[in-house]
């Protein structure tokens, strides 16, 4: 997985056209949520070290900015630095599953996951 990659892909989304209620809607459906729960719980934050928790802590506090500056400010930056950290520890601790490879490649595609992946 290449974060820098992500991020970059992050910062180029054309957030002008996305309909952010229901994108943030389709986040909160049970089926994503679920599955999203199941690899945030998955995670043990002692099996990290401070430097996989320090580049973390960068790159969501970078995206977190990015999107709220360019989405006017709203809930989709919280998700979304929310979604590296997950994404960084995850792979930092290669968390297996079906539903994570297609999260990771909705990132690295310049697509933001949502709903069924």
């Amino acid at each position: 997985m290449d974060i820098k990659k992500i991020v970059e892909n992050i910062r180029n989304i054309d957030y002008s056209s996305m309909d952010t209620d229901s994108f943030l809607d389709d986040r909160d459906s049970q089926e994503f949520d679920t599955e999203w729960s199941k690899i945030f719980w998955q995670i043990d934050a002692e099996e990290i070290p401070n430097e996989v928790k320090k580049q973390a802590e960068i790159y969501k506090k970078e995206v977190f900015h990015v999107v709220d500056e360019l989405t006017g400010g709203s809930e989709l930056s919280e998700y979304i630095s929310e979604d590296i950290e997950l994404l960084l520890y995850g792979d930092y601790l290669n968390i297996q599953s079906e539903w994570f490879k297609k999260f990771i490649n909705k990132y690295e595609n310049g697509e933001l996951p949502t709903g069924i992946l």
